[in-house]
């Protein structure tokens, strides 16, 4: 039964896959009134009591529907002018981007043009579909209702392994030294997380405003994807310092970096599985892990490089940690 407070009328129809049945309205109480809902509709949309029904009226109408209504995205008008601060300007499109406007029109972007064309491009599906000296306009083409942000989150994953295991497997073999190439290869998949990042808070934000979701799993979600790219961000960073060094007489060094590594994929390991007593014995050897890194710290403190290095490490450390607790609490 759905209950609906004040009713003007004593007959209400039912529209059911364009066909229509009559139900009689039933007073309940002194204020209320009562109609049943079809056991076949009730079925099909996998209703049981207690599940939360929204009603639009219009007019003399009244729609009943299982899912909260949307409602349409509006267009995202940024203006700019020769003093516009750029940086400001791309907040404003990420966050147009993440709450699902479908439409971004920038104007007067003239000699900004290259740089927002680049903010442009860091998503997924947003697409300029007109650009002159005096108007940018983007187009989001994506389906919300088609994109897994199990998926999105995994991919993360993946780069972040490859990450780590071309790191580690280029210092066995020597070629980190001056290897700017690899550097840049890096941050391009660093790049490729943070596009995952945004599409996923996108998909999460959407996902927030629909009936029966997760909320507790989005924001579980939110959290993991975001830690997943700071992860990124630290191995970018590290890779650029160690390019700056002969690694071969840095020997604990390289033992921690595959530690690191390692530590990863088992971390991801037991969140895919949900291994709540795995994560709890990984996360009660963490000490042990973050206390070896801190004392080569301190072995290399004079050299700024490598401790720099080893402080990127350490932020990194404190990040997987974030993951495990993702896992166990």
């Amino acid at each position: 039964y759905i209950y609906f407070i004040p009713v003007i009328y004593i007959k209400f129809f039912v529209f059911h896959k364009k066909s229509m049945e009559q139900r009689k309205l039933i007073k309940f109480g002194n204020n209320s009134y009562v109609i049943s809902l079809p056991k076949k509709w009730v079925q099909e949309n996998a209703l049981t009591k207690g599940t939360p029904l929204y009603i639009q009226e219009q007019d003399n109408t009244l729609r009943i529907t299982s899912t909260r209504p949307t409602h349409p995205h509006q267009d995202k008008e940024l203006r700019l002018d020769g003093s516009q601060d750029l940086e400001a300007l791309k907040l404003n499109i990420i966050s147009a981007y993440i709450n699902n406007y479908k439409r971004i029109i920038i104007l007067n972007p003239r000699e900004k043009v290259h740089n927002i064309r680049n903010i442009l491009h860091n998503t997924i599906a947003l697409e300029i579909i007109e650009q002159t000296p005096n108007i940018i306009v983007a187009q989001d083409y994506l389906d919300l209702e088609e994109i897994s942000i199990q998926e999105l989150l995994k991919q993360s994953d993946v780069l972040i392994r490859s990450m780590l295991s071309d790191t580690n497997t280029l210092i066995a073999k020597k070629q980190t030294y001056k290897n700017t190439a690899f550097a840049q290869e890096i941050s391009e998949r660093d790049e490729d997380i943070n596009r995952l990042t945004l599409l996923a808070h996108k998909t999460i934000k959407y996902r927030l405003t629909k009936a029966n979701e997760d909320a507790v799993a989005l924001l579980n979600f939110w959290e993991t994807t975001k830690t997943l790219e700071k992860i990124g961000d630290e191995i970018k960073r590290v890779v650029r310092l160690l390019i700056q060094r002969e690694l071969q007489r840095y020997k604990e060094l390289i033992y921690l970096l595959r530690d690191v590594e390692t530590h990863h994929s088992n971390i991801m390991d037991i969140y895919y599985a949900n291994d709540k007593e795995g994560a709890l014995l990984l996360a009660a050897k963490k000490h042990t892990r973050m206390e070896q890194a801190t004392k080569l710290y301190k072995t290399y403190h004079n050299n700024l490089t490598i401790a720099t290095c080893l402080t990127r490490i350490l932020i990194i450390l404190q990040y997987q940690n974030i993951l495990l607790r993702m896992t166990y609490q």
